[in-house]
């Protein structure tokens, strides 16, 4: 079990970047399947958060035509209504993650807001702002993938 994060935003950026997070590297993470060779090998879907909150719908086809799936319209419309922000909240038991443990007044879903994690760092001191900037280049000079803190 992932004991709660202790610390403050400012401090928990900081360990983030270091790797110094349960699950390690976030960067590494994130590497491993932008690497254009373990792509094609591995046929990877790439989904924005953004796609995903503004086309449900067209989201879920887009998987399961990837996956080589058919499904019916109606069990079409019971997934898209499934996997609503609402529900999942509704059921974290059964969406959220069962090895971490969340600080009281905290839990594994948000808002649903793009640009959530993009605020919480405007929000953090100068300092750390312009270590993640650096940070974020130093990882990916090309930029970060689409769809990745816009």
């Amino acid at each position: 079990k992932v004991d709660p994060y202790q610390g403050d935003f400012d401090d928990f950026l900081h360990d983030f970047m270091a790797g110094n997070i349960p699950y390690g590297s976030w960067a590494d993470h994130v590497k491993s399947w932008c690497n254009q060779e373990v792509v094609k090998e591995a046929k990877t879907l790439y989904l924005s958060f953004q796609e995903v909150t503004q086309d449900k719908r067209g989201v879920c086809r887009k998987i399961m035509k990837h996956l080589g799936l058919k499904v019916e319209e109606a069990q079409l419309a019971k997934i898209v209504g499934e996997v609503t922000l609402e529900n999942m909240k509704a059921n974290q038991s059964k969406f959220a993650p069962k090895e971490v443990e969340y600080r009281a007044g905290h839990q594994h879903f948000n808002s649903g807001k793009a640009g959530q994690g993009k605020s919480q760092i405007e929000d953090c001191s100068p300092n750390t702002q312009e270590d993640f900037k650096t940070w974020i280049r130093g990882h990916f000079p090309s930029g970060l993938p689409q769809g990745i803190l816009p």
